[in-house]
């Protein structure tokens, strides 16, 4: 047992071996990640080893290392599922894209880990060779699986003549089912597609999926053998088989170094069966030729797989054997001597004849194949173009001396990579026999175009490079109009092929702004859809009329629309003064016909001698400004307890009798509700309260004596 401290160190040990490695891929390649990205590859090397980084051509190195796009990046990074022959690290590899993709540190199991758009799907050659059997793609960018074929099913036309059959195609069945045209929302994680195949008269064909034998019946050696819906752990689990269990196997199909077997209740992997005793027992005469039917199939210097890997070779090779041993789970096939061109110390070679179709007596056999016309096109620019194979022509031989021509297609070819500039050796491959073209990847070509077509600059980037832009360019004016350059056609990016860029010009108009008096304050040049810039905030001087307030222009202001000339207007200014009482100003403010006036705070009027006062308005309603006005402030008495009585003619409350008095009555007979009064009003006696009151009073401050006031009753 180790501690947790302690086990954090031999981690971090570990991880700084995978930290060394990016920082070394980083360095080589010239790289600038940011850190959730190089977080992101040092997870995966951790997990899946430093290997990848010197795959050159592989599908992720190449993401990272040219900027792919988040559906090239996870289709990269999915092919790195495999555990154990088993694909089962789907999830994991969709988390660690989103941390390289997104900086997201979440663990696939836990909520955001993988996002939903993020998904896999797994191909099915149905027939044929798919190369990865697993395609991790993004729903945001949907894009088309990717065929690659190691290996086309063939057949032969009613004349017996052997022919390929060409792929229809992939579809969410076997046969028939929905024609998947890119990888989409449709597809759930883990559904399986299948590619379809047609024959030289365009028909879709059914082909059988593994390779069909003569019905053999076997027992079933091992207890809860899984059945499954294909020959593969990523189908549907159907049912399980006993320990005894009797199956007849119509089909078998080696896929990974597993041979699945077909019975009526679907596939299952024959290790669990007595299948390869039963195949030992059959009888067979030796020596036998034979042609390998399985993909980069190991030579081995004895019958098992502990023993030592001399080489590889591909589907198609073609091997002599003189005797088989059955190992306990495979059978072997021992390779006669010379036979064989890989080259090895001893005699001893050995093959799984699990993988290897025996001749019938009869049997014409390939050959060699060769390049009997080269594709029209042999350039391509570097991460741009995909393979065009217009034009070119493969011939086969035969071991009769016969020969057959046919048009090469993309199934047959493995190799290219657009990426790396300079010579690419494309392999073309044919029932096991394969030859090669040479075709060269280029710099894009970048040009700049005047409005008219004339070109400014042209130049070759590699795929990354930084685009130069040539000097600002020019046109002419005509007529009455002048043009501005206001920039390219697209955005100028960092090379990603060729690209042709073009000038644009707009119409540049003049936008004026005058004063009043035709003054010019600014003057403009603009585009169509310009912002319009409006100058300083202009005056106008006072007269004897007054002083005068900006009050904007004489029409909106807009973009610029053609040539336009804005001028100021003003308005007169108006002194608008609220004063108090006493006659006190308040406020006095400016304003132009029309505005809103403001009121000033509440005025106050002190206690006197007769009580206090409460504020109950202005002398005439507060209006909108129409000229120089003034607002005076009016009071209601409230008589205080022990308050004295308001004298008689004393109506302004001040405990004095004199012309305000008289000013104020005349306030009340004019505005009853601003100028309130108490006390006697009818100071003449006559019955009624006017103006002659008012100057009845007048008199009375003149001549007491003459104009005595009316006593109060109290």
């Amino acid at each position: 047992d180790i501690t947790v401290k302690e086990a954090e160190v031999l981690l971090h040990n570990e991880l700084s071996y995978f930290e060394r490695s990016v920082n070394n891929f980083i360095a080589r390649y010239s790289l600038n990640l940011a850190q959730h990205q190089f977080d992101a590859l040092v997870c995966f090397s951790y997990n899946v080893g430093a290997s990848w980084m010197n795959s050159s051509g592989g599908y992720l190195l190449n993401s990272v290392v040219y900027g792919g796009t988040n559906a090239e990046f996870i289709y990269g990074i999915t092919l790195w599922s495999k555990a154990g022959g088993d694909y089962i690290l789907q999830k994991r590899r969709l988390s660690e894209a989103n941390m390289y993709l997104n900086g997201t540190y979440k663990a696939y199991n836990t909520s955001g880990g993988v996002p939903s758009n993020y998904r896999y799907v797994f191909l099915d050659g149905n027939g044929g060779t798919v190369r990865y059997a697993i395609h991790g793609f993004d729903t945001k960018g949907p894009v088309p699986a990717i065929t690659d074929f190691t290996d086309s099913p063939t057949g032969v036309d009613a004349d017996g003549n052997p022919f390929d059959y060409e792929c229809a195609g992939w579809f969410t069945e076997r046969t028939g089912g929905r024609e998947v045209a890119a990888l989409d929302n449709s597809l759930a994680s883990g559904s399986v597609i299948y590619a379809q195949w047609k024959n030289p008269e365009g028909e879709i064909v059914e082909l059988p999926v593994g390779n069909p034998i003569d019905p053999l019946e076997i027992t079933v050696s091992a207890d809860s053998v899984q059945i499954w819906s294909g020959p593969g752990t990523y189908y549907t689990r159907l049912q399980k088989l006993t320990a005894g269990d009797t199956i007849t196997v119509s089909e078998v199909y080696t896929v990974s170094s597993v041979t699945w077997g077909k019975c009526e209740q679907g596939w299952l992997n024959l290790a669990n069966t007595n299948y390869a005793e039963v195949l030992a027992g059959l009888p067979k005469e030796f020596p036998q030729w034979g042609t390998v039917n399985g993909g980069q199939v190991r030579i081995r210097t004895g019958p098992g797989v502990s023993y030592s890997i001399i080489t590889e070779v591909d589907r198609g090779a073609r091997v002599e054997i003189s005797e088989e041993h059955y190992d306990g789970t495979y059978n072997w096939g021992k390779i006669v001597p010379g036979t064989y061109d890989w080259g090895t110390a001893d005699d001893s070679t050995w093959i799984c004849v699990d993988y290897v179709v025996y001749d019938t007596p009869e049997e014409v056999t390939l050959s060699s194949v060769s390049m009997l016309k080269l594709p029209t096109n042999l350039e391509y620019v570097q991460m741009q173009d995909v393979l065009d194979l217009t034009g070119s022509v493969l011939v086969a031989t035969y071991s009769d001396g016969s020969i057959k021509a046919m048009t090469v297609n993309d199934s047959m070819t493995s190799g290219y990579s657009h990426a790396k500039l300079g010579t690419n050796t494309v392999k073309v491959t044919y029932s096991g026999k394969s030859t090669t073209f040479d075709v060269t990847i280029v710099k894009a070509t970048v040009t700049f175009q005047n409005y008219d077509g004339t070109v400014l600059s042209s130049a070759q980037y590699a795929y990354g490079d930084t685009v130069k832009e040539p000097e600002t360019p020019t046109k002419p004016a005509d007529a009455d109009v002048v043009y501005k350059f206001v920039g390219w056609d697209k955005p100028v990016t960092a090379c990603k092929g060729d690209a042709v860029y073009t000038a644009v010009f707009k119409p540049e108009y003049t936008v004026t702004f005058k004063n009043y008096d035709g003054t010019v304050l600014s003057s403009t040049k603009y585009v169509l859809g310009d912002t319009v810039k409006e100058p300083e905030t202009p005056t106008k001087p006072a007269d004897e009329y007054g002083t005068y307030r900006f009050a904007g222009w004489d029409k909106p202001v807009t973009v610029c629309s053609g040539d336009t000339v804005y001028t100021a207007v003003f308005k007169p200014e108006y002194t608008v003064t609220f004063k108090n009482y006493n006659g006190t100003v308040l406020s006095s403010t400016k304003y132009v016909l029309g505005d809103t006036v403001a009121e000033p705070e509440t005025p106050t009027r002190p206690e006197d001698y007769y009580g206090t006062y409460e504020f109950t308005g202005w002398d005439k309603e507060v209006t909108v400004c129409n000229g120089d006005a003034v607002y005076t402030a009016v009071f209601r008495r409230i008589p205080g307890e022990g308050s004295p009585e308001l004298l008689t003619g004393d109506f302004d409350g001040n405990g004095e009798i004199n012309e305000d008095d008289a000013t104020y009555l005349l306030g009340y007979i004019l505005f009853p509700d601003w100028y309130p009064v108490e006390g006697i009003m009818d100071l003449n006696s006559d019955g009624t309260v006017n103006e002659d009151d008012a100057t009845y009073l007048l008199g009375y401050i003149l001549f007491p004596d003459w104009y005595p006031l009316p006593v109060s009753d109290g």
